[in-house]
């Protein structure tokens, strides 16, 4: 499966919370710039760091390098008087206030930062084919980032390593709808879609299989494992 590594230093925003005309504290969101910041944004030069070491090879590293920003971004998690949330835009912190709004918990605008931190364990682990290791720092990083596609994806190719294939497509459909919702987070979507293709082949699914890497190419044409796989497909799928 195709395997990639996303760019880190998204620009963030914070909440602000103001009293209804009744003095009862209500959550209120407002149109924020995406030059404003969140909390933690000083270690998004630490995660760019790792970043590049993973791009490198050097996962021991990496893990190093994340274990004060993931150390931080824990000791935040774990307040009990406020809700964390992270995401890339204003516009995907106004879509997270829409669609939130159940209860009265303060909602703090936590650094991407935090959850590329959290992806990029995940991702070191996965690439030392630790796989179930890998899965509860994805999570952590998906529960943190509601818009972030690339700890989903992560997940889904774990999960088919792992053998859990129903798991994996359907993770990987989360990946394509999440696209499909969030236009700045359409990127991941034909890995998503290779994702499910390779795994319907390992459930000898053929031409779910095939539609998948079709799929795939329509959005990234010429892929050359979407290729090579088709061309597998040609060469095993019963006539």
């Amino acid at each position: 499966m195709a395997r990639v590594i996303p760019a880190v230093g998204l620009l963030l925003a914070s909440l602000a919370w103001l009293p209804s005309h009744a003095q009862v504290m209500r959550r209120t969101w407002v149109e924020r710039q995406p030059t404003e910041t969140g909390i933690g944004q000083q270690y998004r030069a630490t995660v760019t760091q790792a970043a590049q070491q993973a791009k490198a090879g050097d996962m021991r590293a990496a893990l190093a390098t994340l274990q004060p920003v993931a150390a931080y971004c824990d000791a935040q998690l774990q307040r009990v008087d406020v809700r964390f949330i992270s995401v890339a835009s204003a516009e995907q912190y106004n879509l997270y206030m829409r669609e939130n709004h159940a209860d009265d918990t303060p909602v703090e605008w936590l650094d991407i930062a935090c959850a590329e931190a959290y992806h990029y364990q995940g991702y070191a682990r996965y690439d030392q084919k630790q796989y179930a290791q890998a899965l509860p720092y994805l999570e952590k990083a998906i529960a943190l980032a509601p818009y972030f596609p690339d700890a989903l994806n992560e997940r889904a190719a774990a999960l088919n390593q792992l053998g859990r294939l129903d798991e994996a497509v359907a993770t990987y459909r989360q990946v394509i709808a999440l696209g499909e919702k969030v236009p700045e987070s359409a990127y991941m979507a034909p890995l998503a879609r290779r994702g499910i293709g390779w795994a319907l082949v390992e459930k000898q699914d053929w031409a779910g299989a095939r539609q998948a890497y079709e799929q795939s190419l329509v959005i990234d044409p010429g892929n050359e494992l979407a290729l090579s796989e088709l061309e597998y497909i040609r060469q095993h799928a019963p006539l």
